[in-house]
């Protein structure tokens, strides 16, 4: 999990590098004011792409360990053996993260996205995109706080 967590930094901080050192090169800004396409036109393809493969990426990891207990299962059977209650009904490690985490996390990514592509000063307000989980990150914060309360009265 920690190696995949690794990737997709990698990736993100080279998509990253290659969209901030874009303009730096003369002669690749002018080969590239040429064509039709630039930078801005590619940014919504970037975020969405890179979304894709932040939810993508944890539902192929759970599909694959479903299909891991599914052939122990069934190598148990044809081989006549009993099936420990455990691979029936596995216990689940509940990820307890409040939801004040969760809203911090959400704010700084939030914050982060809006200050990336400001600074980059893309075209058409992209940096709006960054207000999304901005916005959900306050409304977990805010669910933390009626949440405290509720459990002092």
């Amino acid at each position: 999990m920690k190696s995949i967590k690794l990737f997709i930094i990698i990736i993100f901080e080279s998509l990253f590098l290659s969209i901030v050192t874009y303009g730096q090169d003369n002669v690749m800004a002018t080969r590239f004011t040429d064509t039709s396409r630039t930078i801005t036109d590619l940014m919504p393809i970037f975020i969405f792409i890179f979304l894709l493969i932040v939810l993508y990426i944890p539902f192929y990891i759970n599909l694959k360990k479903a299909k891991m207990r599914q052939s122990i299962i069934n190598n148990l059977i044809e081989k006549g053996k009993e099936i420990p209650n455990e691979l029936l009904s596995p216990t689940v490690k509940k990820n307890v993260r409040s939801d004040f985490h969760k809203g911090i996390i959400l704010i700084a990514l939030g914050l982060s996205l809006c200050l990336v592509l400001f600074v980059l000063k893309v075209t058409n307000n992209y940096w709006t995109i960054g207000l999304i989980p901005l916005l959900i990150g306050i409304g977990y914060l805010i669910s933390f706080k009626f949440d405290n309360r509720s459990d002092k009265v």
